[in-house]
């Protein structure tokens, strides 16, 4: 049975954000968390059953904690300040992670799972949206914080936020 080491996940964890965010997704490998962690690469392996698998979960902590302040942004806030608000979000997450989501071998390895991610992420961002729209007395548009949250999701990096608001705002 493998020997349980206190708090190893966290660390594993936080050795693998900062590698990733240092060295990109080439330069964070399994040995090289465990190396700096102090661990056998077998510890690793407790843990997580692939690199894949332990950069998804530093990937998933970092997103969580960047929609709890995509929520705390558009608490009371006008649908076009959260809209810029997410926006926002969508695009420091994906700078921070730039290396991983440009790195052709990282695309290759979570390939196969976008779609469900997507739609995980589409569901987050209409759920904001929607508390958003409530709040200042449009809710009678079911399709419209969908519809917001989608077009945030496409075309956020592709476009400049300023030309996009003025779609989006049209609609509110």
């Amino acid at each position: 049975m493998p020997k349980i080491l206190e708090d190893a996940r966290i660390r594993l964890i936080s050795v693998a954000r900062k590698q990733a965010l240092t060295n990109g997704y080439p330069g964070m490998t399994i040995r090289s968390v465990a190396q700096e962690c102090g661990y056998s690469v077998g510890t690793v392996y407790n843990y997580f059953r692939s690199k894949e698998q332990l950069l998804a979960e530093v990937m998933l902590e970092d997103w969580q904690q960047e929609v709890e302040e995509m929520k705390e942004k558009c608490r009371k806030a006008s649908p076009a300040v959260a809209l810029e608000a997410i926006y926002n979000g969508l695009s420091h997450f994906r700078s921070l992670y730039s290396s991983v989501f440009e790195d052709r071998s990282a695309q290759r390895s979570y390939a196969l799972s976008d779609r469900p991610y997507h739609k995980i992420l589409l569901e987050q961002l209409s759920a904001i949206l929607e508390d958003v729209l409530k709040q200042n007395g449009l809710d009678n548009q079911s399709i419209l914080p969908r519809f917001l949250a989608e077009s945030l999701l496409t075309w956020e990096g592709k476009c400049p936020y300023e030309d996009l608001a003025m779609i989006l705002n049209k609609l509110l």
